[in-house]
């Protein structure tokens, strides 16, 4: 019983790291697409 707990406990901690990385990982992707949109704005305004 000890060890399903700890298991479990485990993987919800997994999980939730899990998620923080992916949530970084999108937020991190959309901050360099903003930069390059904004690169491609300001050579076309040449």
């Amino acid at each position: 019983m000890n060890a399903i707990f700890y298991y479990k406990g485990f993987f919800f901690a997994f999980q939730q790291l899990l998620t923080i990385i992916v949530y970084y990982f999108q937020l991190s992707h959309v901050y360099y697409f903003c930069l390059q949109r904004r690169k491609i704005i300001e050579n076309s305004e040449w």
